[in-house]
């Protein structure tokens, strides 16, 4: 039986969390405003690179909003 390829944004939302982290940045004054955004870097066997931003409350709502490429 044949393997079907996962789609990129599949492959990326039940596989990316298995990747090593290459890179991980949060902006600078994240302790003062209670809000952080951060950006999460994850290297693929190839080279690749898939990029995670977060934008975080700190004080209420925990991650606002997100999305990857």
């Amino acid at each position: 039986m044949k393997q079907q390829k996962l789609s990129p944004k599949k492959y990326i939302e039940t596989k990316a969390r298995s990747l090593p982290i290459y890179r991980c940045y949060a902006t600078q004054d994240w302790e003062a405003t209670k809000m952080a955004s951060v950006v999460v870097m994850r290297r693929h066997v190839n080279g690749n690179v898939t990029v995670g931003f977060y934008l975080v409350d700190l004080m209420c709502l925990g991650i606002k909003d997100t999305f990857f490429f």
